[in-house]
């Protein structure tokens, strides 16, 4: 497991570092993921943006994701990044 630790906010968490370290409901989420990349549907970026939030906990509203569309590319990248 990786430990994150954000003392300006009050945050610690573990996410797991390895396949092993998945719940099932984790796994196969990032499953999907891997899937969707490889068929092209999203990027390498976005699906490992997409399973960090999943394994972090991290919950995006409607908002973000509609901003995030209208932004440029290369300005998501970097965000992401």
């Amino acid at each position: 497991m990786n430990r994150i630790t954000l003392k300006e906010r009050d945050i610690d968490i573990e996410i797991p570092s390895h396949w092993d370290e998945m719940n099932k409901n984790q796994l196969l989420f990032c499953m999907k993921q891997a899937v969707m990349c490889t068929s092209g549907i999203v990027s390498v970026d976005e699906a490992k943006v997409r399973c960090f939030y999943h394994l972090a906990d991290i919950q995006r509203d409607y908002k973000s994701v509609a901003i995030e569309k209208v932004m440029n590319e290369e300005i998501v990248q970097e965000k992401n990044s």
